[in-house]
């Protein structure tokens, strides 16, 4: 991460809810993290299904502790991003203080290649789209949307929010004058922006956010079934509506898992009504302004490989792929989109 506001690729490059799984880690691993614990390792398990396009050692691991007599997780990271791990652990330490679910680092490890984040094992699943997963969502959504604002270092997230989206629109403009010299999965780009009035500005109805509610940091406690928010990086530098961590986690968690639009419908329709219930703040008039939400998510992420793009950092060529295929599924999940706000 060479910067405070740029984005590390997601470890789950899909849209499909995948639930973890472990293997066997390499010897590589196993000896690069024994050395950091200080401890030999021989049940050392990586999980799998994740994205690893550099090669590295990077990725999540866990293993039997027979001290503690429980499993722990590690989360192998690039050295540079040791900064924002630690600002991200004292933000969801105060969270998990004032009620919000989320899971806290124990501790931190850098050495001259590599973070390790350390934390309790929590056994794990994706949303499902049912019910009872949506409510416990919603609730949880709105009880983050009124806690997060009262941070106390929330004015460093809403200075670098507002830098971030400064390079945002710089970059989006760099893109719309000179598409050329951008990879063919931002060609996409001039279309969405066009649905969108200056949407880089920052809004007056800006707030603290989660930022990155993809389908893979959200989850369930598979033990007790409680709901989980992981992965609290970005946050650390936005400065947005709330409406888009709401449209987000609809998109992600109803709009793109299987299931008929009878059942998308349902379930977008409960998640929303009970987010509302738990008094959370963000509120769709209707089904164009989600639409344009999920529109400028797109757009955001789009920007942002284009940004990652020009400091010649490498993207997985199923980044491009994946909001291109996010754009053509906003139309043809209109009608869903138009039932979930007139229900």
């Amino acid at each position: 991460m060479s910067l405070p506001w740029t984005s590390r690729p997601p470890a789950n490059s899909g849209l499909a809810a995948i639930a973890p799984e472990y293997v066997t880690a390499s010897n590589n691993a196993r000896s690069l993290l024994s050395l950091m614990l200080e401890r030999d390792l021989p049940d050392l398990e990586l999980m799998t299904g994740l994205r690893n396009a550099d090669k590295s050692l990077a990725g999540f691991y866990r293993y039997f502790d027979k001290t503690s007599n429980a499993d722990v997780f590690l989360k192998l990271i690039a050295a540079g991003e040791g900064e924002i791990q630690e600002r991200a652990t004292r933000l969801v330490c105060w969270l998990t203080e004032n009620g919000v679910n989320a899971i806290k680092t124990r501790k931190i490890i850098t050495s001259n290649s590599y973070t390790l984040c350390i934390s309790a094992f929590h056994d794990l699943r994706p949303p499902r789209l049912d019910a009872t997963d949506m409510k416990k969502m919603g609730e949880a959504l709105a009880n983050l949307h009124k806690t997060m604002p009262d941070y106390p270092g929330i004015k460093r997230a809403v200075k670098d929010g507002k830098v971030r989206l400064e390079m945002l629109e710089n970059r989006l403009s760099h893109v719309l004058d000179t598409p050329s010299n951008y990879p063919s999965g931002a060609d996409i780009i001039p279309h969405l922006s066009s649905k969108l009035e200056q949407p880089f500005r920052p809004s007056s109805r800006a707030s603290a956010v989660h930022g990155d509610l993809n389908i893979g940091n959200l989850a369930f406690d598979v033990q007790d079934g409680s709901f989980i928010f992981l992965d609290f990086e970005d946050a650390l530098a936005l400065w947005l509506p709330q409406e888009t961590d709401l449209a987000m986690m609809l998109q992600r968690a109803v709009l793109e898992q299987k299931g008929n639009e009878a059942d998308q419908i349902t379930c977008g329709r409960l998640l929303i009504d009970t987010y509302h219930q738990a008094n959370g703040p963000a509120c769709f008039q209707n089904e164009t302004e989600l639409g344009q939400h999920i529109t400028w998510l797109i757009l955001r992420s789009l920007t942002m490989l284009c940004e990652m793009h020009a400091r010649g950092e490498k993207i997985a060529e199923g980044e491009w792929q994946k909001f291109n295929t996010l754009t053509a599924n906003l139309k043809r999940h209109a009608p869903v989109l138009k039932a979930i706000c007139n229900a």
